[in-house]
């Protein structure tokens, strides 16, 4: 049992992405608007120090797993930390902020975009190009469709996060902003999709390892639980959201129009 704590502790990433991130930005969040640049460039310089590390530990087989900023370098360099804090902004569009936590959160929902996205990009641009070239002929297949996932998160994903600058922003026409946004729900179910390819092939490939280490075996799963149920919820939200929006839409317009007869028939008398 304490192996598999153990475990999760170092390698699980939704659940210590939640537990250090979240809170961090609640802390954090008066200085991260005040100073935004100096965030994002500290969030560059992690994730490219972080993939460097893996790359040098890759190619010598030394991974320093014993050591105490293991776990947090890696949930960098998987790209939890950018899916902890996108999950944040995709809750964020259909939950009202409604407690002083979640209404001064949503007060750096622009910040917290970009970050995720700094965060994610140097992920998926290295482990992207992994999925490309380490396919090999029995499990090609999922190797291909990491890669193009990936691709499509990247091509969505970099007008997302230059329009999410205030300037570029506020240079741009509303309509045609969110028009552009729109896109971020396609974002939203690629990037599900990916993480769960991730761990559907983790079995696929390592089936028989993870019989036999029930740690990994727990991750796994406890993993497509954990990720399944958040993209579920959203969903959920995001129609039934959707669907009152378009409700109090269509009730502004009967009124409108209803006004507007009403002020015709008061012209005619």
């Amino acid at each position: 049992m304490l192996t598999v704590l153990k475990f999760l502790y170092e390698e699980n990433q939704i659940i210590f992405g939640f537990a250090a991130l979240v809170p961090l930005l609640f802390l954090l969040r008066k200085n991260i608007r005040k100073h935004a640049v100096w965030y994002y460039l500290g969030a560059t310089i992690l994730c490219f120090l972080s993939i460097g590390m893996e790359i040098h530990w890759g190619l010598t087989d030394t991974y320093p797993t014993e050591t105490w900023w293991w776990p947090i370098n890696s949930q960098i360099r998987r790209g939890s930390f950018g899916f902890v804090l996108f999950t944040v902004v995709m809750f964020q569009g259909v939950i009202k902020p409604w407690n002083t936590v979640t209404k001064q959160l949503y007060a750096i929902r622009g910040e917290i975009s970009i970050l995720a996205c700094i965060f994610s990009f140097a992920h998926l641009m290295v482990y992207g190009l992994g999925y490309f070239y380490g396919g090999d002929d029995e499990f090609e297949l999922p190797y291909e469709i990491l890669f193009y996932t990936s691709l499509a998160l990247l091509l969505i994903g970099i007008p997302l996060f230059i329009t999410s600058f205030k300037k570029i922003r506020f240079s741009m026409k509303a309509a045609a902003w969110q028009k552009l946004h729109k896109w971020s729900y396609a974002f939203y179910f690629i990037l599900f999709a990916n993480v769960i390819l991730v761990f559907v092939r983790r079995i696929l490939v390592f089936g028989e390892y993870l019989e036999k280490e029930p740690a990994y075996l727990v991750d796994t799963y406890l993993s497509l639980v954990l990720y399944t149920g958040i993209f579920v919820v959203y969903t959920v939200l995001r129609i039934k959201t959707d669907r009152n929006r378009r409700e109090k839409e269509k009730l502004r317009e009967e009124r409108r129009r209803a006004h507007e007869r009403g002020m015709s028939l008061h012209a005619d008398s």
